[in-house]
């Protein structure tokens, strides 16, 4: 459990849970987060929040994805952010509800966001954290995105470097984490599509506690993480180009392949069926008993064979 108690100037005080029970408006602005598969905070949030029932349900429910929903004038939002948890790939967003309301947010997540441990070093700092319901909300926005940029950007330098093995290379198929690239931008895309439309969506809400102020710096974060969203689907629709050319090329050596088993095959037939006929363990065979009989049916074969390249060469075949 993590409590502040904003003081409006940038810092705050730390909680416990007595003092989060006798909490009043009146005191300030109150950010709570728990940890929500602890009994202490489905107790609490259950049963002392005064939160609705669908609020509660929606704050601790396993699996979620970015939404934004209003309740009156208290907004429920549903985010993902870059995960610091080592068991966990970074494609793998965690989780975060953040409701809000006029004088208290309350968030919750199962594992360790480094956006919420920015704003607790920033609250603790007394001199750089947010100083209103609005601006915490923007603090946890904005760093969240700002920590997925990077990781965006990073797939991709990942194409860059696709582009360059597949030029550089003769191999039909030089890209080894070809498949696992492409999962990686589908996970992605699964939560930053609908999460930029979350940020765009607050702009055409009224909520009387969010300053205009903080509805641009939301806007903002819209912005930048639309700019995610179109980086996505660039590299997604550079992957599938790439794709399309690994395919080509192996097409082409595949139809090269063939092309040469044909031509071969084409000399060789006939000469396949002289040799076996030549070869039937029957009486009669000419020759059988002449010595000069094989360097004959030799030089025979060998003249036939230049015959048949004469001609495929006449029919340009090769």
């Amino acid at each position: 459990m993590l409590a502040r108690l904003l003081d409006g100037k940038g810092g705050a005080t730390s909680l416990d849970w007595p003092q989060i029970r006798t909490w009043q408006i009146d005191q300030g602005v109150l950010w709570v987060h728990l940890d929500r598969t602890t009994s202490s905070a489905q107790d609490w949030i259950n049963n002392e929040s005064g939160l609705d029932e669908v609020v509660c349900e929606a704050m601790l429910a396993d699996e979620t994805r970015p939404r934004l929903t209003m309740f009156g004038e208290n907004v429920l939002v549903n985010l993902r952010g870059v995960n610091i948890n080592t068991d966990l790939s970074p494609e793998e967003l965690i989780s975060i509800r953040i409701f809000c309301q006029r004088g208290r947010i309350i968030t919750t997540s199962k594992f360790p966001l480094m956006s919420v441990g920015d704003l607790q070093t920033a609250l603790d700092s007394n001199i750089e954290g947010p100083t209103s319901e609005g601006e915490l909300l923007v603090f946890i926005a904005e760093r969240m995105v700002d920590r997925l940029i990077p990781i965006i950007f990073s797939i991709r330098e990942v194409i860059d470097d696709f582009e360059e093995i597949f030029e550089d290379t003769e191999q039909p198929d030089p890209l080894e984490n070809f498949a696992e690239t492409r999962r990686k931008i589908s996970a992605f895309q699964r939560y930053i599509v609908p999460q930029s439309l979350i940020f765009k969506e607050f702009n055409n809400l009224h909520i009387p506690w969010l300053k205009e102020q903080e509805k641009i710096k939301l806007r903002e974060i819209a912005d930048s993480t639309q700019l995610l969203v179109d980086t996505l689907n660039e590299a997604r629709e550079r992957m599938w180009i790439l794709r399309d050319e690994v395919q080509n090329r192996l097409d082409r050596q595949m139809n090269r392949t063939i092309y040469v088993l044909t031509i071969l095959s084409t000399l060789l037939l006939p000469l396949s069926v002289i040799t076996g006929l030549l070869g039937i363990n029957v009486g009669g065979i000419p020759g059988a008993d002449h010595p000069w009989a094989f360097p004959i049916v030799t030089a025979g074969i060998l003249v036939f064979f230049s015959l048949e390249i004469l001609l495929l060469r006449l029919l340009k075949w090769f």
